[in-house]
């Protein structure tokens, strides 16, 4: 990872900011409990631009979903920006911790919910349009999983980060 630092500011390369912050949300969503190992398949799904999508879901004691942490990857728009030389992106102080205002936020209040609900947690990963599922399953340690169902209808809450148009984060939730 590519970093350097100015009076207040810090440059990533734009695939490492986007790494960064799936990680981090993954780490803060789960609660410490995912593994080092898929953090790092999860890193390596989006090197190979497989990975689409990000979600951990919060389930209720019927194993029914009532919350989601959503990220996505809109690499259409990825390689519009690189393709313009926006190779890097820099970051300020009010990205406390590196983690964009957007993140942080959508991060707090899922993690907010699945702690006054007792909710358990589990992460899937989301292909983009056009990837070898099988392929990218073989090459990452990763299997299909069952579709989550949800207990009810959800009402949701999605951005796009400002500086990393490419990258949206959003929470659903039922609506009680």
């Amino acid at each position: 990872m590519t970093t350097y630092a100015t009076s207040g500011t810090f440059t990533y390369a734009r695939i490492d900011l986007l790494k960064m912050q799936i990680r981090k949300a993954l780490r803060r969503a789960t609660g410490g409990s995912i593994s080092e190992q898929s953090l790092q398949r999860v890193e390596t799904g989006i090197d190979l631009f497989y990975i689409a999508r990000v979600s951990v879901y919060g389930y209720n004691i019927q194993h029914l979903v009532v919350s989601e942490l959503c990220l996505e990857i809109d690499w259409k728009e990825y390689n519009n920006q690189v393709s313009k030389g926006r190779v890097s992106v820099t970051i300020d102080d009010r990205w406390r911790d590196h983690t964009s205002i957007d993140v942080d936020e959508a991060v707090r209040l899922f993690v907010k919910y699945v702690e006054a609900n007792r909710l358990a947690t589990e992460w899937l990963v989301y292909y983009g349009k056009g990837v070898n599922t099988d392929d990218a399953n073989r090459r990452l340690g990763f299997h299909t999983a069952p579709l989550p169902k949800w207990a009810a209808n959800a009402v949701s809450s999605f951005s796009t980060v400002p500086e990393i148009p490419e990258f949206s984060v959003g929470v659903r939730m039922i609506d009680k």
